[in-house]
């Protein structure tokens, strides 16, 4: 991080809120995982959740810096990182964060998707270059 950059949590827009104001598909969901989790530190101390574009995050604490957080694509999973990372140390570590994996995850995602396009129509181009080719031979005989 640079100096000009601003902390990665100044980034981060989103409001937790208690599991019972989330939208109540998602919400159904997170119960659900509770109480068959009973036992759990999300079950347990339900934490807040709150969603930052397409990370749901579940934070227990006063920032994501000093409480106890997980990330995910959907409430549950946000929650069962929660529990993973529970135990864990608060200090800043050489691993990688969830969100930070999370987040790579989705930056290999894209560019395999746009590898994939770009194959794709280097494919479409070749065959058209190779059907015109073929057609002018044929013509020409």
């Amino acid at each position: 991080m640079t100096e000009a950059e601003p902390p990665r949590e100044s980034r981060m827009n989103f409001t937790p809120v208690a599991i019972e104001d989330i939208p109540s598909s998602s919400r159904e969901e997170a119960e659900q995982f509770l109480k068959e989790c009973p036992l759990s530190p999300a079950a347990r101390l339900r934490p807040r959740l709150g969603k930052n574009g397409d990370t749901w995050l579940a934070l227990l604490g006063p920032s994501l810096r000093e409480g106890k957080v997980g990330f995910g694509p959907t409430p549950v999973m946000a929650l069962r990182a929660f529990n993973r990372n529970f135990g864990r140390l608060s200090e800043p570590s050489k691993d990688p964060s969830d969100a930070d994996m999370y987040l790579e995850f989705k930056r290999i995602r894209t560019l395999l998707e746009e590898t994939e396009d770009l194959l794709a129509s280097a494919l479409r181009h070749a065959a058209k270059k190779q059907a015109l080719r073929a057609w002018n031979n044929a013509a020409t005989f």
